[in-house]
Parts: structure tokens; C-alpha cells; sequence
């Protein structure tokens, strides 16, 4: 098992519920920087279905390219992160 197929996608469902187990599984490696060829071999699925997941999460999202997908995909993380870090140090949390 590699590094990349420990990974618990279950807290990105939360974050991008409208996403289906594939395409999210796709765009968090996606997002974190893998190639495409290594996420064929860690998700067992072929180059086209990676394109294809990455074409229709840039569709859903309205986005003109995949670097809009990343950026997209970071700023949300980044945002709840700030949120639950704000929660946590003015103790709210």
C-alpha cells in the first residue's frame, strides 16, 4: 500500500458533498499534486476516467480550466481551516 492509498477522504465529503466517491477521490489527489498516471495506479482506474472526473468537476463548479478546480478546491479547504482555527483560539470550540 502506498502513502496516497492511506488516505481518509471521508472529512472531504463533508466539504464537497455534491461530489460523488470517484470524483472526489480524484480531485483531493488531483489537488494535492499527483499525476495523473500515479492516481491510475493508487485508484485503479484508467487515465480517461481521471480526465473525465476532472472535466466534470470543473463543469459542476462553473470553472474554465483544472487549475481553477485546485485553486477552487484550496480556497474551500483553506477557508473551514480558518474557520475552525478562529473557533478554537477565541474559544468558541
Amino acid at each position: 500500500m502506498t502513502a496516497f492509498e492511506s488516505i481518509h477522504f471521508l472529512p472531504y465529503h463533508k466539504v464537497f458533498p455534491e461530489l460523488s466517491d470517484k470524483e472526489l477521490h480524484v480531485v483531493v489527489l488531483y489537488c494535492s499534486g499527483l499525476k495523473n498516471e500515479l492516481m491510475v495506479s493508487v485508484l485503479n482506474i484508467n487515465i480517461k476516467t481521471v480526465g473525465a472526473h476532472l472535466y466534470n468537476c470543473q463543469l459542476l463548479y462553473g470553472l474554465n480550466s483544472f487549475s481553477e478546480l485546485r485553486a477552487m478546491f484550496m480556497i474551500r479547504i483553506f477557508s473551514l481551516f480558518i474557520k475552525y482555527c478562529h473557533k478554537k483560539y477565541d474559544g468558541h470550540e
